[in-house]
């Protein structure tokens, strides 16, 4: 079943899913700048070189840095098992893992989470398996940014 979610529901179910992740997280949006609460739960799950985790960002052209943070870029590039890609184009917010996934309208970064009117909708894996053309979109991203690295 959907659960609509809004305030600090929204954000503790987003640190939800990024702390009982095992198998893979899916992060989708055009701007990251990782929450303290948020930065703390993924690093707990460094150490697990099962989890593969997929970043998508963007929306800035082609300057990276305007939509994802160096700070943050580096974090991610420490996971063992990570593919990060950037789509100019990007305007959908969506965070997954084996288990549930949120479509909302907030992007990852702090100052979101901190001080915008967010909305967002959590469905269990049964639901958002229905909804799998959320791949579409990573299927059309040409670039993965370590290529260039």
């Amino acid at each position: 079943m959907a659960t609509f979610l809004t305030g600090n529901d929204l954000n503790a179910q987003l640190e939800n899913l990024f702390e009982y992740a095992d198998d893979y997280i899916i992060l989708i949006s055009p701007y990251i700048k990782l929450h303290d609460r948020y930065a703390s739960a993924l690093k707990a799950k460094k150490d697990n070189p099962n989890l593969k985790i997929t970043v998508v960002f963007g929306k800035n052209e082609d300057d990276f840095s305007k939509s994802m943070k160096q700070e943050d870029f580096n974090f991610f590039k420490d996971f063992p098992n990570i593919e990060i890609r950037y789509e100019k184009r990007l305007h959908a917010k969506y965070y997954a893992n084996e288990s549930a996934a949120i479509l909302t309208s907030m992007n990852l970064y702090n100052f979101s989470q901190d001080n915008n009117i967010e909305a967002g909708v959590l469905t269990n894996k049964k639901e958002y398996w229905k909804a799998l053309p959320v791949w579409t979109l990573w299927k059309m991203m040409p670039l993965d940014i370590f290529n260039g690295l």
